[in-house]
């Protein structure tokens, strides 16, 4: 690992990776039964990681955090939300090389896929699936609009004099 800086910021980064790492951590394979204590372990895990998620997103910037975020001060008033955002760029290549990263990443996602469904359900999706899928349906056939929705542009169409503007779901 290269050092961050001259005054510790190595020491930091490897502690907070640590913090993370042992926040989120999974039980020994051995335990992963059900009716073990390490059950527990696997119901924290998602506590823990939106713990970490928080953190990074309020902490680091001095922002709004848990109840703070239901838009209102403490006398009542309307405020801002005041949401804080958090982003990590990893070189992949620091730690292996990237397609090996690939090769097993796609194996997790296969894996994830191909386990046992609900009752009812047709497919298992992973994490941004659904909104890839999404967006190779709305790339040609367009974002659908709701009839409310509709009815406020077509209300401004009217207020801003853009009757030669056609909208979709208006009889022409």
């Amino acid at each position: 690992m290269n050092k961050v800086d001259s005054n510790g910021g190595e020491k930091k980064f490897f502690l907070f990776f640590l913090f993370f790492f042992l926040i989120i951590r999974r039980p020994p394979r051995s335990t992963q039964s059900r009716s073990s204590a390490a059950s527990d372990v696997y119901k924290r895990q998602g506590y823990g990681y939106a713990t970490v998620v928080e953190i990074l997103s309020a902490s680091l910037q001095n922002g709004y955090f848990l109840k703070m975020l239901n838009g209102f001060d403490e006398l009542g008033n309307k405020r801002p939300f005041g949401v804080g955002h958090f982003f990590i760029a990893i070189n992949v290549e620091s730690f292996i090389e990237l397609e090996e990263f690939k090769r097993i990443t796609g194996t997790i996602l296969r894996e994830l896929r191909a386990s046992k469904k609900a009752p009812g359900a047709d497919r298992i999706y992973t994490a941004g699936e659904k909104e890839h899928l999404a967006w190779l349906e709305r790339k040609d056939k367009g974002v659908p609009v709701n009839t409310t929705l509709q009815k406020q542009m077509s209300g401004l169409k009217e207020t801003y004099g853009l009757s030669d503007l056609p909208l979709p779901w208006e009889k022409r």
